[in-house]
């Protein structure tokens, strides 16, 4: 898929940029267009990961988790906390 993007990229920035030199000018109307769409097509198959490499995501940390934030103050809690020591937030379902 990659190196496609950049073929047709190479493809239609040539053929507008030939377009242009052989109308003397005049075809930059209709080979704008064509070199703008090939410059598009290069820069996504030269941004865009291979194919079949996957983007390394972290795996979440091993053990249990031994912390807990409050939702109103923000600050770190006990895990079995029913009310937060800091702020006096009520965790308890009403």
């Amino acid at each position: 898929m990659r190196e496609h993007l950049i073929t047709l990229g190479v493809i239609f920035f040539i053929v507008g940029i030939l377009l242009t030199v052989v109308t003397l000018g005049i075809g930059v109307i209709c080979a704008g267009p064509l070199i703008l769409i090939g410059l598009i097509l290069l820069l996504l198959g030269v941004v865009l990961p291979p194919e079949g490499k996957q983007v390394a995501i972290p795996p979440p940390p091993e053990g249990p988790q031994n912390k807990r934030y409050c939702t109103n103050c923000g600050r770190e809690i006990p895990l079995d906390a029913n009310v937060c020591p800091y702020c006096g937030k009520d965790f308890r379902m009403k």
